[in-house]
């Protein structure tokens, strides 16, 4: 009996220790929206919260999250590859990419900017 209870006990460790740390796993897409992020966006826009846009007209990504909801997101990305967003260049992303993009805007939360 003690065998099976330490047995259970090293099995729950670690879910007892991401909870109690705050710690969850991320979703592989949000990790790739992050990297395309930093590549393809931070010149201009804050892709991180609590950070400043370089560009004073590019809105961080966390202002962003709150403008749009995730369908209304994605399309705008969208727009933006296509060239048709005033003062921002076109950006060649494939679906894959802006959905990946979205994702990680999305997992920003409600934050405040």
């Amino acid at each position: 009996m003690r065998r099976v209870l330490l047995l259970l006990a090293l099995a729950a460790a670690p879910f007892a220790a991401s909870a109690a740390t705050g710690s969850h796993a991320v979703d592989p897409a949000v990790d790739r929206g992050q990297s395309i992020a930093q590549r393809r966006c931070a010149e201009c826009h804050a892709v991180r919260p609590g950070r400043r846009s370089a560009d004073g007209d590019a809105p961080p990504f966390t202002i962003l999250r709150l403008r749009y909801n995730e369908l209304s997101l994605a399309r705008r990305i969208a727009a933006v590859t296509h060239g048709e967003h005033a003062g921002m260049p076109p950006t060649v992303l494939s679906d894959t990419d802006r959905r990946d993009l979205v994702h990680y805007i999305e997992s920003l939360g409600p934050l405040d900017p």
